[in-house]
């Protein structure tokens, strides 16, 4: 179950192939990231159960939604 979970997030996200996403994309992403961990959505329940390590914390997500702000705000400058 993991690793179907693992397999389809790869395919819609794979930092390896980062460098091969247009700006939109990148921008798409970013924003994606930031939604998914301010829902609640990420990391996913069924991951965390299994790898108690993958939880974050309230700093973790905060710390991830501002990389993404900053990163997406280098993306227009």
């Amino acid at each position: 179950m993991v690793y179907k979970d693992i397999t389809e997030a790869r395919e819609e996200l794979n930092f390896s192939n980062w460098n091969t996403y247009n700006k939109e994309d990148k921008a798409e992403i970013l924003d994606d990231i930031s939604t998914v961990l301010y829902d609640g959505e990420m990391p996913l329940k069924n991951y965390t159960a299994l790898h108690s390590k993958a939880k974050l914390t309230e700093e973790d997500k905060e710390a991830i939604i501002n990389w993404t702000g900053q990163l997406l705000d280098s993306l227009y400058e």
